[in-house]
């Protein structure tokens, strides 16, 4: 056996041993936590010191931002101050010369501004006896038309900011009192010719026929006057075929002693009274910037108190990447402290979107047979259908002739006349109408006949009973068609186009014929949607020349090109160039507007008037899926591309109906000085609130972050940021140069195109 004292001795020293490492092994845990403590430490102050070097060079920079803002917006400010002066002082230069060269005319008319002119001239042509034909009354139309539209033009042409000066509205409230009367005193004189042609109908008689059938137009106006005179039940569907209209009557009125008349119209009277009409369209002109003042230095923030060091445990925690455990009751206290602090934001999207939600009250909102022009938009004028009673004819007895006289004037009929009323339900006939007031409703004619109320659902359950009238009529060539249209009537009561009563409506576009079944009369409307062409495929403004561009703008149906040249501007039917991809034809049923210059606002009228609607309202983007842009954003965005279209282009960018553009707005640009550029040239812009800059990527890059073009800076106006970042002396000159007209100009048709939301 070994020697026991050898062990023992070799077992002591080994415990000394084990409590000697132990002892270094906690010395080397202490030394190394001691280490992390003040490496966290060390960490700590380096990232308050980063932090607080970062803050500075914020600070600076904000300063120098606001520095460069004041000194951009009061230039800005500045330029569109004169631009706004010089066009406030042209457009009453504008007013006054019209009212001069009106009161210089002498051509006999009265002038209808002038209250005792106008009730001069409208008494004297209805005591006039002797020129009491239709040819005669048809001729002496066209100057109460003109009278009409020079009222309209009155009304219209009243500056936005005085619409509602006291004198102002009394003077409008004038003018259309005179509209209404001279609407009346126009319908009025027509029917009594009407009634001199039925009473001669028998002389007047086709020969073939044995019917009177007569037709007569001029340049606002056309009428066909179809008198039963054979009363033959077999003859039912007439022909006008020269006039592009064919009608189809029922038997009970076959041979009935009756007679129709069609009144083709190129006006319309009732559209301005409807209740859903938009607010009339007033001169857009450049809104005005507040004086940007030296803004006061920001207080410093107070410095933050000092952080309790942390202790040995959370130093560990933060190392191992573990969470210490805090106790619920001071967990509650600190989050209850935060929530306090913490203010309540509201993002611009949330306001938009409250704002696009508040919708004006809808009189009509649980009746769909009346048609929204929010909606839709009535093309091709107006078509009044009357259903007559057939005078008592002279009679010829050897050389005498005997001719009633009637007291009674022109009688306009209805269904209920020829109707058996022991098949009228009465229970089905306790609805009534709603009537709502308007003050523009004076114009009503002799168009107020009445039926029992809940005639018209009936009559359209009863189609034996009260058989309808087929109307086929073609639509003029100058008149662009969609494929979706409505035929609607006149509500009198209620001054809305409403559907109920009438059937089968459809259009042909071969032969671009409309028809229909009706079992009423009064005036009838084709109405079209007014978003056909939205959202638009594409548009560009590109200069021409030195204050003259051209905008081009591609709708879902067609295509229009716009000259701005100066204060005017005219659409264009220009060749497609080779190699440029045409989405759409330029529409042919314009022909009779290409080439003639004219103001912004006669233009917009023009295309609507010709069934081209390239100008949302506000109600657009109920039916249109557009992106949301702060408005204030987008108006200042025209604002910008009006005052430096001379010399730069603009064109619609993908980006900018991107769900990571957000409220951004993006648009292509490009200095357009030559007459080419290269396709490589066209950089992006993006407006952000009230500031903009160059963006880094390209059209062709998909939209990832909304950097800044490298070596650029940010700006708060186009002006500015061209002439710091990359704008020839050419460019600059052009824009400077800028005429008010043609920036006026300008900015109507982007303002009222809205092409930065709706394309």
């Amino acid at each position: 056996m070994p020697p026991k004292g050898k062990g023992s001795a070799k077992s002591k020293l080994s415990k000394e041993e084990r409590a000697l490492r132990k002892k270094e092994e906690e010395e080397r845990i202490k030394r190394e936590e001691e280490e992390a403590r003040l490496r966290a430490i060390q960490e700590e102050k380096e990232r308050r010191e980063q932090e607080r070097i970062a803050a500075e060079q914020r600070a600076i920079r904000e300063k120098f931002l606001r520095g460069v803002k004041r000194d951009e917006l009061n230039s800005l400010r500045f330029t569109i101050d004169s631009h706004r002066i010089e066009g406030i002082r042209g457009e009453e230069n504008r007013r006054r010369n019209i009212s001069w060269e009106r009161y210089l005319r002498c051509d006999g008319t009265p002038d209808p501004s002038q209250v005792k002119e106008l009730n001069t001239y409208m008494n004297l042509w209805r005591e006039n006896k002797f020129r009491g034909s239709l040819t005669e009354t048809m001729e002496d139309s066209l100057l109460a038309i003109s009278l009409i539209d020079e009222l309209h033009f009155l009304i219209d042409d009243t500056p936005a900011d005085e619409v509602t000066l006291e004198n102002v509205a009394k003077q409008t409230s004038l003018y259309n009192s005179s509209v209404a009367d001279l609407q009346n005193l126009l319908f009025e004189k027509l029917d009594l010719a009407t009634m001199d042609t039925l009473g001669n109908a028998s002389d007047l008689a086709d020969k073939d026929t044995m019917n009177l059938q007569q037709v007569l137009r001029n340049d606002q106006l056309r009428i066909i006057i179809w008198g039963n005179l054979a009363k033959n039940p077999r003859n039912r569907q007439l022909n006008f075929d020269e006039e592009g209209l064919i009608f189809e009557i029922p038997k009970p009125l076959a041979s009935a002693e009756i007679a129709l008349r069609f009144m083709f119209t190129k006006f319309d009277f009732h559209t301005r009274c409807c209740v859903y009409r938009s607010a009339p369209r007033h001169k857009h002109i450049l809104e005005p910037l507040a004086e940007v003042a030296d803004s006061p230095e920001p207080e410093p923030e107070p410095e933050p108190e000092p952080e309790p060091e942390k202790t040995e445990e959370e130093l560990l925690a933060e190392q191992l990447g573990l969470t210490l455990s805090i106790p619920v009751a001071k967990q509650e206290d600190e989050e209850s402290v935060h929530e306090e602090e913490k203010p309540v934001e509201v993002t611009v999207e949330e306001e938009e979107e409250e704002i696009l939600e508040v919708e004006e009250d809808d009189p009509f909102a649980d009746d769909d047979d009346v048609v929204r022009l929010h909606q839709y938009t009535p093309v091709g004028g107006v078509l009044y259908i009357d259903l007559l009673k057939l005078p008592p004819q002279a009679k010829q007895a050897k050389s005498w002739k005997i001719k009633p006289i009637l007291e009674t004037g022109l009688e306009k009929l209805t269904f209920m006349d020829f109707v058996d009323n022991a098949h009228i339900d009465k229970e089905l006939t306790l609805e009534q109408t709603v009537v709502v007031d308007q003050p523009i409703s004076g114009f009503r004619g002799n168009f107020g006949l009445t039926l029992p109320p809940g005639f018209i659902k009936q009559a359209a359950r009863m189609p034996d009973m009260v058989p309808p009238v087929r109307i086929n009529m073609k639509i003029s060539d100058n008149i662009c068609m969609a494929e979706d249209i409505k035929v609607a009537r006149w509500d009198f009561d209620n001054n809305a186009w409403k559907t109920d009563g009438i059937f089968d409506e459809g259009y042909e576009s071969e032969t671009r014929v409309v028809s229909f079944k009706t079992i009423l009369f009064g005036p009838f409307a084709v109405l079209q949607d007014a978003h056909v062409n939205m959202p638009f495929q594409n548009w560009i403004l590109k200069p021409k020349g030195e204050n003259w561009v051209s905008f081009t703008v591609s709708g879902a149906v067609v295509e229009v090109e716009v000259e701005i040249k100066d204060g005017s501007c005219r659409l264009v039917d220009s060749e497609p160039v080779e190699g440029e991809e045409v989405t759409n034809a330029r529409p042919r049923e314009l022909e009779d507007v290409y080439g003639r210059w004219m103001t912004p606002l006669e233009a917009f009228e023009e295309l609507e008037n010709h069934g081209v609607n390239l100008f949302p309202n506000k109600h657009s983007h109920n039916y249109v899926d557009v992106a949301k842009k702060p408005f204030d954003v987008e108006r200042f965005a025209y604002q910008q591309m009006a005052l430096t279209a001379t010399a730069y282009g603009y064109s619609c960018s993908k980006s900018n109906t991107d769900e990571k553009a957000g409220p951004e707005i993006i648009v292509q640009a490009v200095e357009h000085i030559e007459e080419n550029v290269d396709d490589k040239e066209w950089f992006l812009l993006c407006f952000q609130d009230d500031m903009m800059f160059k963006m880094a990527m390209k059209e062709e890059d998909w939209l990832d972050e909304l950097d800044r073009l490298p070596g650029t800076e940010v700006h708060f106006d186009l002006i500015h940021l061209y002439e710091n970042e990359g704008g020839t002396d050419e460019g600059n000159r052009r824009v400077s140069s800028s005429s008010m007209e043609f920036v006026d100009c300008v900015y109507q048709w982007l303002m009222n195109t809205r092409v930065l939301v709706y394309a």
